[in-house]
């Protein structure tokens, strides 16, 4: 054991692979919670704010302002060149439906050993942080070869974690409010202090470290320290809604945008995503109008494409992550519609009732691109009928009806917020490519393509789905694909178009994605047609005047 120790304390890329091994073994939650409260109370200060982190899952903290920008194809493309990819290796990931698995095997069976120096903990993060930063044209190969380089020197078992790691998905039953309940345990503090502190900083790994140091007793909202969004539940039938007597809701325009917190402190303005990640540069033109605030402040709200009505989806993800977002700025403006006020010159308004905190949001001066989100109040079903309409109206996805009385709740969902949209319509395709699913559906086929026809009887690709269907139709459904396959693809097969399916979807937007030139968003499969043929499924014309009649130009 004293080795052990020894090596460990060498090694900390390896005992972090050890211990998440460990988690992968383990079942019972109170042990998960035992391995990583000990872990974490190991070994340096120094590395805990990384073991947090890593652990869950996290391989950069929320709000660096920078994506990994580290795909799937750039990662195979590097193994393959490592040597590491094998003829067939896809078969074995379809049969673990993980790709950092199914490496793990393969350099096993190949007998890899890692060459140089081991990997430490802070070289891993700052392989994450290089990996952020790589821009330019010659950044795929740059990218590639700074993987390469930290492979070589990783055991099997490491280079599982990391691709894990790197997908965000550690797979070892360990969540975020496990690795909270970790840090509880490990410290001796009550969970729900670290559970409050974790809601407000946001970055697990933080919150660790400043829990070892006693330094967790004032934590407040602090302009340009992104906290998670506090979130709403679908809404039930109208009924259920206004079953007690007397009952109010505040119902505010649904937009179709991107959910994002605007903090500003002296002439400093920071923009974050529902993920916590700063987009300010993609949106200049909103960072420029509250750079001129005179105070401190935290706005809750929705980026939206804007041109005297809300424009579809679509439009806005033109805007993001482009290199030189002033030049689009004119052909697709936007707008920030403000809906909560969060924190306004050094005082938190979280426990405020939301009616108090709209109160004060009304009082201040908002300069274009931001505006006050659209709110009425409802007293009954049929009055949020025609709220509901009317949001449709302006162009916008429908309703979240909130409580007037309700205080804001970073991270929660519940019942305070319920949002309140319908499905547009739906459509009869045909699937014509299965993939295989990952997770618990790992080794089965339930990532769906289908098509719609032309007007010659043509099949154009409209969309993607993978939820909708029950466990038992997807197994059968499984064996159906693997009998009626026309390509084997790797990741899936292209499958004959004989199965019909009913999709439902919440709108229609141009897409050069799928071959119809449209996309359905949020599609649903709703069921199995085996009484329709491929002859009775919807046409082109059909998605054609839908999406004009759903106003979605």
């Amino acid at each position: 054991m004293a080795l052990d120790s020894f090596i460990f304390k060498i090694f900390p890329v390896r005992e972090f692979s050890r211990t998440l091994e460990s988690l992968e073994k383990t079942k019972a939650t109170s042990e998960k919670v035992a391995i990583v409260a000990d872990y974490l109370a190991s070994g340096s200060e120094e590395d805990l704010e990384l073991k947090a982190r890593f652990l869950s899952g996290q391989p950069l903290p929320r709000g660096s302002g920078e994506p990994l920008g580290f795909g799937w194809s750039l990662i195979l493309e590097a193994l393959l060149e490592a040597g590491a990819l094998a003829p067939g290796w896809e078969n074995s990931y379809r049969s673990y439906g993980d790709l950092g698995e199914a490496i793990f095997h393969l350099l096993e069976e190949k007998g890899w050993k890692p060459e140089g120096t081991p990997v430490t903990l802070g070289e891993l993060e700052e392989f994450f942080r290089e990996q952020s930063l790589i821009k330019g044209g010659d950044s795929r190969k740059r990218k590639k070869l700074l993987f390469l380089n930290l492979l070589r020197r990783l055991t099997p078992l490491e280079a599982k974690f990391l691709l894990r790691l790197i997908s965000r998905d550690m797979r070892v039953g360990l969540k975020e409010n496990l690795v909270e309940a970790a840090i509880s345990k490990a410290f001796g503090l009550s969970l729900k202090k670290v559970r409050e502190a974790n809601l407000l900083i946001s970055d697990i790994g933080k919150v660790a470290l400043l829990l070892s140091k006693g330094k967790l007793e004032k934590l407040t909202l602090i302009p340009g320290n992104p906290f998670k969004f506090m979130l709403a539940e679908t809404a039930p039938s109208s009924q259920e809604l206004f079953s007690k007597e007397n009952r109010e809701y505040l119902a505010e325009d649904k937009y179709d945008g991107i959910r994002a917190q605007l903090h500003a402190s002296f002439k400093k303005v920071w923009l974050f995503s529902r993920n916590l990640e700063e987009i300010s540069g993609n949106f200049p033109e909103i960072v420029q109008a509250m750079e001129g605030f005179p105070g401190e402040i935290i706005l809750d709200g929705e980026i939206v494409a804007f041109k005297g009505r809300a424009l579809p989806f679509l439009h806005l993800q033109q805007r993001l992550h482009r290199i030189d977002p002033e030049r689009i700025k004119k052909q697709i403006p936007v707008s920030f519609f403000v809906f909560d006020l969060l924190l306004l010159n050094g005082d938190s308004l979280l426990s405020l009732p939301l009616k108090e905190r709209r109160e004060l949001l009304s009082s201040l001066p908002l300069p274009e691109p931001l505006r006050l989100a659209h709110q009425e109040k409802i007293r009954s079903p049929e009055e949020m009928e025609k709220a509901f309409s009317r949001s449709r109206e302006r162009g916008n996805e429908g309703l979240v009806l909130k409580d007037p009385d309700s205080p804001y709740s970073p991270g929660k969902r519940g019942k305070q917020w319920l949002k309140f949209k319908k499905e547009l319509s739906t459509l009869d395709c045909v699937v014509v490519r299965a993939e295989w699913g990952h997770g618990k559906r790992a080794g089965l086929l339930s990532d769906l393509t289908f098509a719609v026809r032309d007007r010659k009887g043509n099949l154009l690709t409209i969309g993607k789905a993978f939820s909708g269907l029950t466990d038992s139709e997807i197994k059968e459904l499984t064996e159906w694909f693997r009998e009626h396959a026309l390509e084997d693809e790797g990741w899936g097969f292209k499958v004959e178009p004989k199965l019909v399916i009913e999709v439902a979807f919440n709108g229609i937007q141009r897409s050069s994605r799928h071959e119809s030139g449209y996309a359905l968003r949020f599609p649903r499969i709703k069921g199995i047609r085996k009484d329709k043929t491929v002859e009775e499924i919807s046409t082109i014309d059909e998605v054609e005047m839908i999406f004009k009649e759903g106003g979605f130009p």
